[in-house]
């Protein structure tokens, strides 16, 4: 069986997640670096930093944005670092193959997009239309949308594809806002479409996926359901790929995000990871959050170089004055970041804090390499992000083939630059077929 998702040149997936592993276990330490302490732990000369690849730092961020989103490298760079770029931008699952190729993509309707911006438009409509179609293959009537939110995708099943939609959500205001939405969107069109139906529950355990679909039953009446969730966070995508197993559904497709929230519940899952002991710390979860493919901007990319860069010259102004260190600092507004000192004197006063008798100048040219250096090492990080999300997914596909009767594939659902974490995990429970 051929698996489109496998990178060049690999064709055996337990290969494959074998390299993942090995490479993920040697860089590790890249996913160690914290900015915050990069001055005051003077990481760039005690931190684990290969010497040749200090060359970084004197690259511009232009650069440095290629070598994040393209795996761009230079001739005259040290042969293991330029091995490092080309194996990270290589080793990342392949996000533009498609296993459904009868998937007739097609536009939302502009009367059931209200209110949707054009990120959410591009995320929507692919999944939609994929939902859509194993729902005409696979028989289905029902869908359960988990982590529903206003029921953008929700209301495109129900209003586009007349599918009957149960939207699931544990915030009040977001249910409230999906009604008031689906309410606009039936004034616009009228009847004879799909239901939708909110329904403000949280999923805390598997069993409650199929709790739900009775609710959804005693609503829309008999009928054969599937499950849907788009960007369903942290281990929100674990609970319900092991509730969708026992549940009545058929069918499920599922786009998770969060990396960073997963505990040992929702990772590992697959039975080839477990027996390895295989593990992701806290501090990788949080790289394989990171979307280098979006690096494309080079103002963007500036800006959070600064951003880092300001938060270090931050840490060492509390040490150097002896104020109270902290290791997070609740968001400042846009504004703040406009300069160095303004910066500054809207942080110390947010931790009421006085300014520090030595001039801010003096901390910026004391510290004045630090920003390149920063920047060079935050775009190493970066470059591993894809390889860890990769593993992550891996081990889902991995729980899936372990399974008698179910088949399961990655699919690719929008341009990973427009949305990041852009693989749906597709799971169909051929015993239920039968039934």
């Amino acid at each position: 069986m051929s698996h489109p998702f496998l990178p060049f040149p690999f064709i055996c997936p337990n290969s494959y997640i074998e390299t993942l592993h090995t490479f993920i276990q040697t860089h590790k330490w890249l996913s160690e670096f914290y900015a915050i302490a990069f001055i005051t732990t003077d990481y760039w000369n005690t931190g684990p930093i290969p010497p040749q690849w200090k060359i970084l730092e004197w690259e511009n961020d232009d650069t440095l944005c290629r070598v994040a989103s393209e795996g761009f490298i230079k001739d005259e760079w040290p042969e293991s670092l330029k091995q490092f770029v080309l194996e990270a931008s290589r080793l990342g699952m392949k996000r533009d193959a498609r296993n459904f190729e009868d998937v007739e993509f097609a536009d939302i309707s502009p009367r059931i997009a209200v209110g949707m911006n054009t990120k959410k438009v591009k995320e929507t409509g692919p999944l939609a239309s994929i939902i859509r179609t194993l729902s005409q293959t696979q028989h289905i009537s029902h869908i359960l949308d988990l982590g529903a939110g206003q029921g953008y995708l929700s209301s495109v099943l129900a209003y586009q594809y007349n599918l009957n939609v149960l939207a699931i959500d544990g915030s009040s205001s977001q249910i409230a806002g999906g009604r008031r939405r689906a309410e606009n969107i039936k004034k616009r069109i009228g009847d004879g479409q799909g239901r939708l139906v909110f329904l403000e529950r949280s999923v805390q355990e598997e069993e409650d996926l199929e709790r739900f679909m009775g609710v959804g039953t005693n609503c829309f009446g008999e009928g054969r359901w599937g499950i849907c969730g788009l960007h369903t966070c942290g281990d929100l995508a674990s609970t319900t790929i092991r509730g969708f197993l026992t549940s009545r559904a058929s069918v499920l497709v599922n786009v998770g995000c969060c990396y960073n929230k997963l505990t040992e519940k929702g990772f590992p899952m697959s039975q080839h990871y477990k027996s390895r002991n295989w593990t992701l710390s806290a501090n990788l979860l949080m790289v394989a959050c990171q979307a280098p493919s979006r690096w494309t901007t080079t103002s963007t990319t500036k800006m959070s170089f600064n951003n880092l860069y300001y938060r270090a010259l931050l840490q060492d102004i509390l040490v150097s004055n002896n104020y109270p260190t902290i290791t997070s600092l609740r968001s400042l507004p846009q504004s703040a970041f406009t300069d160095f000192e303004t910066y500054i004197r809207t942080a110390l006063n947010r931790l009421q804090l006085p300014m520090p008798s030595t001039p801010l100048q003096v901390y910026l040219a004391k510290h004045q390499n630090a920003r390149r250096q920063i920047a060079a090492l935050w775009t190493l990080r970066a470059l591993i992000a894809d390889v860890v999300e990769s593993f992550i997914l891996m081990d889902r596909w991995s729980f899936g083939r372990e399974l008698d009767g179910v088949k399961v594939f990655l699919e690719p659902v929008v341009d990973p630059v427009v949305s990041p974490r852009n693989m749906a995990i597709v799971f169909i429970n051929e015993r239920k077929q039968q039934e």
